[in-house]
């Protein structure tokens, strides 16, 4: 009996800490395809101001529900998809995501003093990118990333154990997280697999029309 406790405990554990990791990578996705649209110096204002603002209000101990930070990130990317040109919504949402991932990683145990320089690197060339060179991100590329964006927000918000891999993650800050997490849980690939036949379908769709 106590090793049955324990191995559902480490699967529980596992279960949690991978959609945590699912929730990190949504959270790096949606802050640089969100930065692609601060082409502007207002958007590009706003995705910078809501950066530093969320940074300095959000700390491991100080963080919103991470179900609901995944629903807001989807809602912002469906409103992206249904109003192309709000781009100062697209600005503050890549903002809110980068810091929130800043946050996270640091949570995981990483340094902020590396952290936060890096982020916002990948922020900021991702829409000087998209600035100077029109190619970098095109207007169906973005709409693809968009629709993954919303549809992985919205898995990553209905995962029941998203807020039990957060409380871990905050357990073991400084500590790094712990090694007998257990087994990843078998939806995870079935997710992953999904988020690309849905992004190809997407395309087909898309290229088609």
């Amino acid at each position: 009996m106590p090793a049955q406790r324990r191995g559902a405990r480490c699967g529980r554990s596992g279960d949690a800490l991978l959609s945590l990791n699912a929730f990190v990578i949504l959270l790096g996705l949606a802050a640089a395809v969100f930065a692609t649209f601060a082409t502007r110096l207002a958007a590009a204002m706003a995705l910078a101001a809501t950066f530093i603002g969320a940074a300095s209000a959000f700390s491991a101990l100080r963080f919103p529900t991470p179900s609901g930070a995944a629903a807001l990130i989807a809602l912002a990317a469906g409103t992206v998809l249904w109003r192309p040109h709000w781009s100062i919504v697209a600005a503050a949402a890549g903002g809110l995501s980068a810091a929130l991932w800043a946050v996270l990683l640091v949570a995981e145990g990483l340094p902020g003093s590396a952290v936060y320089p890096a982020v916002m690197v990948i922020v900021g060339s991702a829409a000087a990118l998209a600035a100077s060179r029109p190619s970098f991100a095109p207007e169906i590329l973005r709409e693809e990333a968009l629709a993954i964006v919303a549809v992985g927000g919205l898995a990553v918000a209905a995962a029941p154990s998203v807020i039990e891999g957060f409380g871990s993650a905050i357990a073991f800050t400084g500590s790094g997280l712990p090694d007998d997490a257990g087994p990843q849980a078998p939806w995870a690939l079935a997710l992953a697999a999904a988020f690309i036949a849905l992004g190809a379908i997407y395309s087909l769709w898309k290229h088609r029309s």
